[in-house]
Order: C-alpha cells, then sequence, then structure tokens
C-alpha cells in the first residue's frame, strides 16, 4: 500500500462517528490520526465525551499507529480539516481526510491507494475522492456502457474522502487577497463556473461580501485546481456515502438527499487511465454541474435528462 496517513476528523456525533469508525477498521489503514475539535458549546459536552469513547477501538488496533489529538480550543471544521491534513503530510507522501459522517466502502483504501500510486508524477492530478456528486452523475447506461475506466476526472473537489499528495497541498491558498483577485478577474470567474459548478461563484461571493455566512475551506481548493487545469480522481461506482446530510451537523444543518451516493464494491481489477493519458470528460463534467447546481430534484433530472438527449446528436 501507498504511504497514506488517515486523518479522521470528529467532534460531537457519536452515532455518525461510530459507523464511520467500523468502515476505517475494515479498510485497513496502517497509521490514523484522530482530531477532534475543542468543546465550543457545554450543552453538547456528553455527545463530545462519547465521541471519544467511539474512536477507542481504533486506538487499540494491532500494528497500526494511531494518535489522538483533543484541541483544547474549538478551532472550527475549517482550521481542523486544514491544520489536519498539514500535520498529517509533515509524516507521510499523501494524506485522505476522512470526516465524521462519511461513511467508507471496504475497498476505498485500495483504490485510493492505487490512485495515488499511479498518479503520482502527474502534477495534473491534485486530489482523490470516494464518490461524485451523486449516483446521478453516471445513470445515463447508455453513456457509461462505453466507458472503459472505474474512474472520470473532475475539475471540482469532492470532499468525500478527499485525498492528496504533500506536494500538491503545499500550492493550497486559503486567504481573502487571493480570493478577491480572482473575484475581480472575470474570465476566471467564468472559467470556475463553466468547469466546476456555478454554485461556486455563490460561494465565492458570500466570502467576499458575506463572509459572516461562510466558513470553507473546498472552495480554495476548486479554485487551485480550476486555475492550473488540475483534476479529481472520481471513482465510478462510489466508494462513500454521506450520512450526515440529516440535519444533525455543525455546518450542514438542513436535511438534504441531493448528493446521495449508493456505497458499490470495486472490481478486482482496477481500470485507470495511465498517468499520460488523464482528460476531462465533458459530458460527465456537464452532468455533475448539473447535479450540484440544482438542489430540486425535479429541475435536476430535467436537465439531466436534456443532456443526455443533446449528448447523441
Amino acid at each position: 500500500m501507498y504511504d497514506i496517513g488517515l486523518a479522521f476528523f470528529v467532534y460531537k456525533r457519536p452515532e455518525h462517528t461510530q459507523q464511520v469508525v467500523q468502515s476505517i477498521i475494515e479498510n485497513q489503514f496502517c497509521n490514523i490520526y484522530i482530531f477532534q475539535d475543542g468543546l465550543r458549546d457545554r450543552k453538547d459536552e456528553e455527545n463530545w465525551k462519547k465521541v471519544q469513547e467511539v474512536v477507542r477501538p481504533l486506538q487499540n488496533l494491532d500494528g497500526a499507529h494511531v494518535e489522538l489529538h483533543i484541541s483544547e480550543i474549538n478551532k472550527g471544521l475549517v482550521n481542523s480539516i486544514t491544520q489536519g491534513i498539514t500535520y498529517v503530510l509533515g509524516r507521510h507522501k499523501a494524506v485522505i481526510a476522512l470526516e465524521d459522517d462519511i461513511l467508507l466502502g471496504k475497498d476505498y483504501h485500495r483504490y485510493a491507494s492505487a490512485c495515488f500510486e499511479k498518479y503520482e508524477n502527474n502534477p495534473r492530478v491534485m486530489s482523490v475522492c470516494a464518490a461524485g456528486a451523486s449516483d446521478a452523475v453516471v445513470a445515463d447506461k447508455s453513456y457509461m456502457q462505453n466507458y472503459k475506466y472505474d474512474v472520470y476526472f473532475t475539475y471540482r473537489l469532492s470532499s468525500q474522502a478527499f485525498g492528496t499528495w504533500r506536494d500538491r497541498w503545499k500550492l493550497y491558498r486559503r486567504d481573502r487577497e487571493f480570493a478577491e483577485a480572482f473575484w475581480n478577474d472575470e474570465e476566471k470567474k467564468y472559467q470556475l463556473g463553466e468547469l466546476a459548478g456555478k454554485d461556486n461563484l455563490e460561494y465565492l461571493n458570500a466570502v467576499i461580501n458575506h463572509p459572516e455566512k461562510i466558513n470553507t475551506w473546498a472552495l480554495y481548493w476548486t479554485i487551485l485546481q480550476v486555475i492550473s487545469r488540475g483534476v479529481t480522481v472520481t471513482p465510478i461506482r462510489p466508494l462513500s456515502s454521506d450520512i450526515g446530510r440529516d440535519g444533525s451537523g455543525t455546518n450542514s444543518t438542513a436535511p438534504s438527499r441531493q448528493f446521495v451516493t449508493s456505497i458499490t464494491d470495486l472490481p478486482e481489477r482496477l481500470h485507470l487511465p495511465e498517468a499520460e493519458d488523464v482528460v476531462v470528460d465533458k459530458y460527465l463534467m456537464r452532468r455533475q454541474n448539473i447535479v450540484v447546481e440544482n438542489p430540486r430534484s425535479i429541475v435536476r433530472g430535467a436537465k439531466l435528462t436534456f443532456a443526455s438527449i443533446a449528448e447523441k446528436f
């Protein structure tokens, strides 16, 4: 297996965390770093302490290096994730950042390791993930039957078990000056909307004009990928499921089924494009953008249907 450190971010959801812990064990990670953010509100203290008990089976794994880091202050999810990723990449060649509501399929470690090794020397491949926007992206069976790989590439980041290499992470920036320069460049904004989804323009607008309403790390990575034409490796068959969009999250408080994915098993032999053959499939890119830009299922379904019809002409 590739030299990967798993950065596991937890806070106050013991039921979700317990499910994810079991999926981590099934994946047989060798280096696990657990980061629990500091308590923000005393009313959450009981569940916050329960999480520390829930992750204990990871600390008892035979043959694994496991560290538990409990912050003395509440950093917030964004700072916790970015600082945790940096910490792990100081010790390993690659990292997988896993939040406490992303349930992994049993094959994700094998998949990520294969991708990290295959694309290590192609800097255009900047990240790896466990699932794309939703199952709807690859639901066009007539198109997919002629698609010969088990992955596709997208300019948009997916935070479902986000993974990257040490050298790519060094390029990451998250500061207002960087965001403002991008916001003031009309050509770059157009590219962001066209390549990675127009919803990112709404997030960017919030970062610039209403920073009190948004705290994001993922947008900055998506911007970085668009600027450099970098891509994320995404499995055709989802290898994770987001179980946290039930209203219990700290950031995602409204229930949603927009990004539902169904965990599947990988084939025994994984078909990956060669490192020199990395190409963004424009049809799948367009379908992914339709999913992320349209939260209403009726509108989303109609646009996906139209896209599949237009593809045939």
